[in-house]
C-alpha cells in the first residue's frame, strides 16, 4: 500500500453498486456503512473478477480495488451497520491484519493481492490457493 500501514481489513466489506454509481464510490460508501470506517481512499482497481456467486451461481461481476486506510484510527473495533440494506442495525467486529493473510477470505476474495506486492501471491500459490480460474486482471 502506499504510505500507509501494511494490513488489509480482514474480509471485504458486502455490498453492491447503485444503479449509475462507478465502484470506486461505491467501495467508499459500502466501506463508511459497514465498517464505519471513513477517509479511505481508492487509490487503483486491481481486478474484475467473472466468477458467479458462490452461494447462488447466479451471475455476478466483482471489481477489487486497493484503498488506503487513514493512518489513525484503532486496530480493531465495533461497527453497528448504516444505511437501508438488509444488515442495517447490524453489529461487526473489525479488525486489521497483517499482509500476507495467513487464511485465505471466502470465496478467494484475496486472490488477486499479488498485483499489490508479489511476495502475497507466492505465498498463496505455495500453500494451494491459487488464483481463481475465471478471474480476468485488468491491465
Amino acid at each position: 500500500m502506499t504510505g500507509v500501514r501494511q494490513d488489509a481489513v480482514h474480509g471485504p466489506p458486502p455490498g453492491g453498486v447503485a444503479p449509475g454509481e462507478d465502484p470506486e464510490r461505491a467501495v467508499l460508501r459500502e466501506v463508511a456503512e459497514e465498517t464505519g470506517l471513513t477517509g479511505a481512499r481508492v487509490v487503483r482497481r486491481l481486478a474484475v473478477d467473472g466468477r458467479p456467486h458462490p452461494e447462488t451461481g447466479q451471475p455476478r461481476l466483482t471489481t477489487y480495488l486497493l484503498l488506503d486506510a487513514p493512518l489513525e484510527g484503532p486496530e480493531a473495533w465495533e461497527h453497528r451497520v448504516r444505511g437501508d440494506g438488509g444488515d442495517a442495525g447490524m453489529r461487526f467486529a473489525c479488525r486489521f491484519v497483517p499482509l500476507p493473510l495467513a487464511d485465505p477470505l471466502a470465496d478467494a476474495q484475496d486472490a488477486h493481492l499479488g498485483r499489490v506486492d508479489p511476495h502475497w501471491v507466492a505465498q498463496r500459490e505455495a500453500a494451494g490457493r491459487g488464483r481463481p480460474d475465471e478471474a480476468r486482471p485488468l491491465s
